[in-house]
């Protein structure tokens, strides 16, 4: 029996490629939650969406507001691309816009394939998003993640009148989501079985040699 044992290593390679083809998010839910918590108290503007496709431009804006007690305006919109890149751009109107708390949470993120949240990379620093005008500040997010959610959390403490922070027009700060394949490249059965394989035909070609 004749054979070509580079065909069958390059089918073998292109196997395990077919396996490691990247995820895809699906859908997920967004919230964003904006106050004062030291000036103001508990009052809290508040935008959610359920379920959304991922992918067709920002899944989060202002027509998602459920709630808004104080009147304020200014914040930002969520968009997460299939990729897992996240992107929050400011929303600056006249108005009521400032904040020592903004609550981004990402949560029921769905993907294609059996998958989760790895970890979650800040690119610069995370807050771009803000203006800086009047004396605010510029808070560094923290970012926390579990298997299928993302928080990102602004948050500055009360130590002056002008301890807030404002989203300026357009700006941008982005967050990567690292994802991982729970189900692996290739299964160490599978793995071990094509090897076991692989081990057979070089013996039998050595012997027809």
């Amino acid at each position: 029996m004749k054979f070509s044992t580079k065909l069958f290593l390059s089918g073998l390679l292109a196997l395990s490629a077919s396996t490691a083809s990247a995820s895809l998010i699906t859908t997920a839910d967004f919230n964003e939650q904006l106050s004062l918590p030291t000036l103001v108290g508990p009052d809290v503007r508040e935008f959610e969406v359920l379920g959304a496709a991922v992918g067709a431009g920002n899944e989060l804006t202002d027509a998602n507001e459920i709630a808004n007690p104080g009147g304020y305006s200014g914040h930002a919109n969520m968009d997460l691309d299939q990729s897992g890149l996240l992107t929050l751009t400011g929303q600056e109107p006249a108005g009521f816009a400032d904040y020592q708390l903004a609550v981004f949470t990402l949560t029921n993120i769905l993907f294609d394939t059996s998958t989760v949240i790895a970890g979650v990379t800040v690119i610069g620093q995370g807050n771009e998003i803000f203006d800086g005008q009047n004396q605010t500040l510029f808070p560094i997010p923290s970012v926390s993640f579990t298997d299928n959610s993302v928080t990102i959390t602004y948050h500055v403490g009360q130590q002056s009148i002008s301890d807030e922070f404002n989203f300026g027009q357009d700006l941008q700060a982005q967050f990567q989501l690292v994802m991982r394949d729970v189900q692996g490249q290739v299964p160490e059965p599978a793995y071990l079985g094509l090897t076991g394989l692989v081990l057979l035909m070089l013996s039998m070609r050595r012997k027809h040699h």
